[in-house]
């Protein structure tokens, strides 16, 4: 349920009310308490994975030709491959070959890669890739914040796992139609915010 807008994809939150009304629909919806966010536009991601040099993704079979088919890229090779900010958005974007399960593990997988190519960066070049990405963030906190929390996280993670958790999975779920679009339907609302 999305205020002023009944229930709808909730990905459309932020399209009628930016971050704000995004918060409030998880909030509502899925009872989790939303303390601070940051939203990241597709320029800032593909400037920050043009700045740390690329990002190294295996590429399968489908996945290649996808990206050639869909976007021009007419020699795009399966297997490890370098991708730039462009080359990464497409792969983030892949949908069609599979499942949107299997886009968000794509866009988890070069999460992850932006994450270990930054960590061991020297923070000698944080200010730079903050300072390039900047007019394209968006956050309820501030700078100092920001960078606080950015250096409590790259310490925990010296010692932590990143763990990838969905709200919703294909378990718990089944697609469907909602305002003639596609939609991920999940069992039960209330379920799904206890998990």
């Amino acid at each position: 349920y999305i205020e002023g807008k009944g229930f709808d994809k909730l990905t459309n939150a932020y399209a009628y009310g930016k971050a704000a009304l995004t918060v409030q629909t998880f909030e509502e919806n899925f009872e989790i308490a939303v303390e601070n966010y940051v939203t990241v536009n597709f320029e800032a991601m593909m400037k920050l994975v043009d700045l740390i040099g690329g990002v190294e993704i295996e590429l399968t079979e489908k996945e290649a030709a996808h990206m050639a088919e869909m976007y021009d890229m007419w020699g795009q090779k399966s297997g490890l491959q370098t991708l730039d900010g462009w080359h990464a958005l497409c792969y983030c974007r892949i949908r069609r070959i599979d499942s949107d399960y299997k886009r968000n593990d794509r866009q988890f997988r070069v999460l992850m890669e932006i994450y270990r190519k930054v960590k061991d960066l020297p923070a000698s070049r944080y200010t730079e890739l903050l300072s390039a990405m900047y007019e394209d963030v968006y956050t309820d906190m501030t700078l100092a914040d920001a960078i606080s929390l950015a250096g409590t996280i790259l310490d925990i993670t010296k010692t932590a796992e990143i763990e990838h958790v969905k709200l919703v999975d294909s378990e718990h779920s089944a697609p469907g139609r909602l305002n003639s679009s596609s939609v991920v339907l999940v069992d039960s609302l209330s379920d799904t915010a206890k998990r």
